[in-house]
């Protein structure tokens, strides 16, 4: 800690406080000096209160007929369309500290007033009081001038504590931004105005000694309670974003290391990525910052190129179409989806990489199906997919799909074969009677597709793994009939996509 140009200022303003408050109590007394000591916590959960409320009345119609209808606004929307919330929420935010402030001060003064008249009308003391003799010999009435001077410094003590914690909390702000911004990029500020030397100061003021005592007393829980925003509705506290914010930002280099290495996976990079994901999730305002970056970052990865430094996801072949699925349905997405999509895809990656696909040769039938077959993978997939509405639709059938070609060379089968043995016609039958017959709901289709299909499978005298099965009759029953009716040339053709 230091002492600075800011903890002089500082210091000014908590003497200027302490001698008005001290003086008044000493002039008041005792009595009146405990209930002005006792009306700054109320005055202080008072502001807390109604200041959100004022701060919204008065900033959101400015923001919405004046910052909207600018070039400048429209300029910054048409690049980041995710800012507009972002812009009111922040501006609210500001408005809250400042209306705090003033909260605060109006509902100190007002409480005093009342304090003052309700003395004055209620504590005369007069000789005829039964007991204004005992009252005059108590002990806080003989020290009466010195305890009133103690309830003036304590009451001097909270309302510095209140003055001063929007601004030591926005100077401890700026410095966790600073902190972030550096852990994302290094020479930052040498691509702004900003020099090193500004960026230490800033950062050397929250170490300023009397700030920082008032800031530990107190003040940084007054600032935590007042520094909160509404976002979609939801109210957010901009410490704990912070908090979130940074853990994220100290894990990224291990992730990136991960993405562009996958298969020297360490049980402690799962363990980051994990972390990783459940900041993410608990983040409301964040998101909504980097819900454009993120789409634009899945758009590249699915053209398979780095963005910012983040490679694609390195995934198994037996998997790459599920991933490009996930993708997918993350570049079409919004703030209002982001923490999901991006809690999906950590999740169904995380997934992936503990199934031990990547250690596995991509060609390898027998340890592939092992793995398939022995893992959870499929099912944490589904369940993953399934969660998330924007990716409910994604199948995670396309993986076995991936082990047909392989499964046809490992029992010596060929399309042509199959063709001529005429198991394309026979699928096509079972799907028209299955579809023919009118049952009820898509998974009871489904069920009974499964039974013909393995029937079918075990009369042409080979073996499928059910992994593979399953994933069959998944597919199969997401086609559309040609002419209402499915031929052995359109299952032929559907085998043939995953040849």
């Amino acid at each position: 800690m230091s002492i600075s140009w800011f903890s002089v200022s500082l210091l000014l303003i908590v003497a200027v406080i302490a001698f008005i408050e001290i003086f008044r109590g000493i002039r008041r007394g005792f009595l009146p000096s405990l209930l002005s000591l006792g009306a700054t916590i109320p005055s202080i959960m008072l502001a807390l209160l109604i200041s959100p409320g004022i701060s919204r009345g008065i900033v959101t119609p400015i923001f919405n007929n004046f910052l909207v209808p600018s070039y400048l606004y429209t300029y910054i929307i048409s690049w980041f369309p995710s800012m507009g919330p972002i812009l009111l929420a922040a501006m609210q935010l500001v408005g809250n500290l400042l209306i705090f402030l003033l909260a605060f001060l109006l509902c100190y003064a007002g409480l005093q007033l009342l304090i003052h008249l309700r003395i004055q009308s209620a504590q005369a003391d007069t000789s005829d009081d039964p007991g204004y003799h005992r009252e005059k010999n108590s002990f806080c009435q003989r020290h009466s001038t010195l305890l009133g001077g103690i309830c003036g410094g304590l009451c001097a003590l909270i309302i510095s504590m209140s003055i001063t914690a929007p601004f030591m909390g926005a100077i401890r702000v700026a410095g966790d931004v600073i902190d972030i911004a550096e852990q994302f990029e290094p020479n930052l500020w040498s691509m702004t105005t900003l020099s090193q030397e500004d960026v230490d100061t800033i950062k050397a003021l929250p170490k300023d000694l009397p700030g920082n005592v008032l800031y530990e007393l107190g003040g940084k829980s007054i600032f935590y309670a007042a520094a909160r925003t509404q976002i979609e509705g939801e109210t957010v506290f901009l410490q704990e974003e912070l908090t979130h914010a940074k853990a994220i930002f100290q894990h990224l280099p291990t992730i990136t290391m991960l993405l562009n290495e996958p298969a020297n996976l360490t049980s402690e990079q799962l363990g980051e990525m994990k972390i990783l994901q459940q900041h993410f999730r608990q983040l409301k305002l964040c998101p909504c910052v980097i819900s454009d970056y993120f789409t634009a970052c899945c758009r590249a990865w699915l053209n398979n190129y780095i963005y910012y430094g983040f490679p694609r996801p390195q995934v198994p072949a037996l998997t790459k179409p599920l991933m490009d699925d996930i993708l997918l349905a993350c570049s079409r997405g919004d703030a209002s989806t982001i923490t999901a999509n991006i809690s999906t895809l950590l999740n169904s990656y995380v997934c992936i990489l503990e199934s031990g696909l990547l250690t596995t040769h991509p060609t390898d039938y027998p340890g592939l199906l092992t793995i398939l077959e022995n893992s959870q993978m499929v099912d944490q997939l589904q369940t993953e997919l399934s969660s998330n509405p924007s990716m409910s639709h994604i199948r995670v059938s396309s993986i076995g799909m991936k082990l047909w070609p392989m499964a046809m060379q490992n029992q010596r089968l060929t399309d042509a074969k199959l063709a001529s043995l005429g198991f394309y016609d026979q699928v096509a039958n079972a799907l028209n009677t299955v579809h023919g017959r009118g049952y009820g709901s898509a998974n009871e289709k489904l069920a009974v597709l499964r039974t013909h299909f393995d029937k079918l499978v075990s009369n042409f005298g080979f073996f499928l793994p059910k992994v593979l099965s399953d994933a069959i009759t998944t597919e199969l029953m997401q086609l559309s009939p040609t002419e209402n009716t499915f031929t052995g040339a359109q299952i032929q053709e559907f085998f043939q996509n995953y040849s």
